[in-house]
């Protein structure tokens, strides 16, 4: 369970390339597919809420560049799991949202991918 944090940022990151392609197969219905990733990932970590609750903490390193000595290190404790579900679920909505307040341009897979991405 320690690698929590880094599935489901890898998992974030892997949609970001395949949201054109999901914008040309589901179309209109594109936002829906798209935010149940972070809707998804949302749930999950609230799932590691009462662990989190209870003082354990996830925490993830490797190394990056190992000629530098750079790691890359994942954590969740409260207060990074409450902004992670806050951030993901806003997230979520904001892409249910763009679909009907900007029509135009939310037809575009880029666009989804660009949101995605933030």
């Amino acid at each position: 369970m320690n690698d929590l944090p880094a599935i489901i940022i890898l998992a974030l990151l892997a949609a970001v390339p395949l949201a054109p392609l999901v914008s040309r197969i589901a179309g209109d219905r594109a936002p829906y597919v798209l935010s149940a990733l972070p809707f998804a990932a949302s749930g999950i970590l609230l799932a590691a809420w009462m662990p989190v609750a209870d003082g354990e903490t996830y925490f993830q390193s490797f190394a990056w560049v190992s000629g530098l000595d750079i790691s890359a290190s994942f954590r969740i404790d409260g207060l990074s799991l409450a902004f992670a579900v806050l951030v993901l679920a806003v997230g979520g909505l904001v892409l249910i949202y763009a679909r009907g307040y900007m029509p135009g341009v939310a037809g575009s897979g880029s666009f989804y991918a660009y949101l995605m991405l933030f």
